[in-house]
């Protein structure tokens, strides 16, 4: 890429004046901010330039249609957090959106070695790439939502980086739907047709459907298993240092594997999985089915204090769901309508050679256990008081928690425009110390992508026979 005269620089984006009634799903979450890269090829100046007039654009464009986007997330005015909403947190305007435009060409490996190595996340700094802290707390006011354009040699990387308390993936997605879409008008020098009349009501502003949320099903917390009822804490807890350490915990540091499997091994796992005469079984339930068994197997050979832990033990996984449908949403709705979901098996039946298809079939009989009336308890329940998540208590030892993406793939279609071209990949930042479990969204070519975290000399074990290796295309 010929130089050119490409400076380190921030712009705000600001949209019209909101005001926005979270419903409790949204306005207790927990601070998290949801994380995404999306590279793209770029072989000149000249492209760069262009994507980045079109990205600014765009990004005008989208927070005049979300002015959320622009906004501030702060805790409940004094006057507003009574009723039981004292831990409750609000979006209130703010001077907009901000973007962060960085040159990382020699920070950050090149286009053409990242594609050579499968876009690895550990190639993909976070505190290079994301303009929010790695850890955030709630104990002052933060941005909604911050945005960046880096440039590396041969490409670009789009980073977006919002608060959950905004939306959740599915809403995340249609955010990214109106964005590229108006990245791609702008390079025609147009906008879009429907835009005006979308700034009167404003996307992601109307939470009532969950708000005012009321269940039929009274409330009980056997109902979801994914949960747990609040406890007050200790009172005289004891010292980190004499909590016993759990032989599954790990003893150093974990990264994180990418792992990519074709179609063709996609279908051997789902066959794998499937347990003659049994319900259906998803690819995507083959796939938490893997990730599930692959890291306790890790886990229960830490040591030797580890392969003493009882065969009966249960070990768990846990993963979201979308709600929408239980709720008669729109898949374009913008806030969070996520249902926790866990399986659990006994280790002796997980990690034995029928576990795979064991674990396929618990996850499957989780999903469907899943209805209207559970979702509408626990949603209207969460307006009243936060339901903490279960896998908090086990998620480093028994319990796999991970996040899931798998039916993002149509982000793999969205229309940039020229400047940009198709989406080459979809990836998340790499925090160094810390790995964690997803699958990514279905590839173009139905293949499929998993990270999974454990300590590096582990990795051995999650490649082998007994892990994914019979699903891994040689390299």
């Amino acid at each position: 890429m010929a130089d050119s005269p490409f400076t380190h620089h921030t712009t705000l984006f600001s949209g019209p004046y909101f005001h926005v009634d979270l419903s409790g799903l949204d306005a207790r979450h927990p601070v998290h901010y949801s994380q995404r890269l999306l590279i793209f090829r770029c072989s000149s100046s000249e492209q760069r330039d262009a994507q980045l007039a079109a990205f600014k654009t765009g990004l005008q464009a989208l927070v005049e249609r979300c002015p959320l986007l622009g906004g501030i997330v702060a805790p409940l005015s004094p006057d507003e957090a009574r009723d039981g909403r004292e831990d409750w947190c609000t979006i209130v305007p703010g001077k907009g959106m901000e973007l962060i435009v960085r040159d990382l060409r020699t920070a950050i490996p090149s286009f053409e070695e990242l594609e050579a190595a499968d876009f690895p996340t550990l190639k993909l700094p976070f505190n290079l790439l994301m303009p929010v802290p790695a850890h955030i707390g709630n104990d002052r006011p933060f941005a909604a939502c911050k945005m960046q354009f880096s440039a590396i040699e041969g490409g670009s990387i789009l980073t977006w980086s919002m608060t959950h308390c905004l939306a959740d993936g599915s809403g995340n997605n249609e955010l990214m739907r109106v964005l590229s879409e108006e990245t791609r008008l702008a390079q025609k020098g147009t906008s879009s047709s429907i835009a005006k009349e979308v700034r009167s009501t404003g996307i992601g502003l109307d939470r009532s459907i969950i708000l005012d949320l009321k269940s039929d099903l009274p409330f009980n917390i056997e109902d979801h298993p994914a949960y747990l009822l609040k406890t007050p804490p200790p009172a005289n807890p004891p010292p980190a240092e004499l909590t016993p350490h759990h032989p599954f915990q790990a003893t150093g540091p974990e990264t994180e594997m990418l792992l990519r499997i074709s179609p063709a091994s996609l279908a051997q796992l789902k066959a794998d999985a499937t347990t003659p005469g049994a319900p259906h079984i998803s690819t995507h339930d083959a796939l938490v089915a893997l990730i599930w068994r692959t890291v306790l197997l890790v886990r229960s050979r830490r040591s030797a204090q580890a392969k003493e832990i009882p065969a009966l033990t249960l070990g768990s996984v846990f993963f979201p769901s979308d709600a929408r449908r239980h709720l008669n949403l729109p898949q374009s709705y913008v806030g969070n309508a996520v249902y926790q979901l866990t399986a659990a098996l006994d280790l002796g039946t997980l990690l034995s050679p029928s576990g795979l298809k064991e674990a396929a079939s618990a996850i499957r009989r989780a999903i469907t256990a899943v209805n209207p009336g559970k979702v509408s308890s626990l949603l209207a329940k969460t307006n009243e008081t936060w339901i903490d998540w279960q896998f908090m208590n086990s998620y480093s030892t028994t319990g796999v928690a991970m996040g899931t993406d798998w039916t993002s793939g149509v982000l793999y279609s969205q229309d940039w425009g020229e400047a940009f071209g198709p989406l080459v990949r979809y990836r998340y930042p790499s925090v160094e110390g810390e790995g964690g479990c997803c699958v990514l969204p279905k590839l173009p070519d139905g293949s499929a992508e998993v990270t999974v975290g454990v300590i590096p000399e582990e990795e051995a074990v999650v490649r082998g026979f007994e892990g994914f290796g019979k699903y891994l295309d040689a390299r």
